[in-house]
């Protein structure tokens, strides 16, 4: 990913923090449904080396787990991708299924 995709994320994360809840929703499902927001876990540990590969795998393993990760990550086949804005707003604790009942 080049600085211009990484501005792009940025812009699409404020853009979904900054709105209602309702309409929230409806960008989560617009982030995910665009493929160039997708990468595999390899590319997210090599793009983001703060996350080892070991930390990435037990995570996404887990994701059950944690409130709103299940909707950041897909399995296809052997290979796990990450959708890079849902899994920054996961991080912050802002996507729509962790705001909910903070209000």
């Amino acid at each position: 990913m080049t600085n211009n995709s990484n501005s792009l994320v940025i812009d699409q994360v404020t853009k979904l923090t900054n709105d209602s809840k309702n309409t929230k929703v409806d960008q989560v499902i617009e982030l995910s449904a665009d493929l160039s927001n997708w990468v595999t876990t390899v590319q997210l540990n090599e793009k983001y080396p703060q996350f080892s590969a070991a930390q990435l795998k037990t995570l996404f393993w887990k994701r059950r787990e944690y409130k709103g990760l299940s909707s950041c990550f897909r399995r296809i086949g052997r290979k796990g991708y990450v959708c890079l804005p849902l899994f920054g707003l996961w991080l912050a604790g802002k996507l729509p299924e962790q705001m909910e009942g903070q209000n």
